[in-house]
């Protein structure tokens, strides 16, 4: 029997890029927009996304509240592979301060896609050629296009800027995943 695989994104999905945010910038003054630049209107965010403020800024990400021991379970596991993805560019300095984030958290034998932008990973997630069965991801705009384009199933984790959606199942932390993947 071939694995399913689950595609797993990793900013405010695996490690809290928000939580970060708020301790760098302070409390958003829109939390229920959809995207960094609706939520902290006071940000230049040109400057958070430009060299080397932003690969120094992901260097320091840390994961979710039980994120990975349920990634754990699901590399361990004869059923589900796992494959990482992000919007983050192929190359450079964010993606040598991504993977070195992972391999500080036990991640980096794990496969990963540099997607260069969510239009490209909304595109590769819905490839046949993929395989995608579910996508776990937080980011509104990007889950309601793979489900309309009838994607992977999607799980979503949980968070302001995405209580929108009315497409996927919700998770409001990775324990009830695990619990999903697992039956536990």
């Amino acid at each position: 029997m071939s694995k399913q695989i689950v595609a797993v994104d990793l900013h405010d999905t695996i490690f809290s890029y928000t939580t970060t945010c708020i301790e760098k910038y302070g409390w958003p003054a829109n939390p229920l927009a959809k995207t960094l630049r609706e939520i902290w209107l006071n940000v230049d965010w040109d400057v958070h996304f430009s060299q080397p403020h932003h690969s120094q800024f992901l260097s320091g990400l840390r994961p979710l509240g039980g994120a990975l021991d349920c990634l754990d379970q699901l590399i361990l596991s004869e059923q589900y592979e796992v494959i990482i993805t992000t919007a983050t560019a192929k190359g450079g300095a964010d993606e040598a301060a991504t993977r070195e984030t992972l391999a500080e958290w036990g991640l980096d034998q794990v496969a990963i896609q540099f997607l260069s932008g969510h239009d490209n990973k909304a595109e590769w997630l819905v490839d046949p050629s993929n395989k995608v069965s579910f996508l776990i991801d937080d980011y509104g705009p990007l889950i309601e296009s793979v489900a309309r384009r009838q994607g992977p199933r999607c799980l979503v984790i949980d968070g302001p800027w995405n209580r929108y959606l009315r497409v996927g199942r919700r998770f409001l932390h990775w324990a009830e995943l695990q619990k999903f993947f697992f039956h536990e």
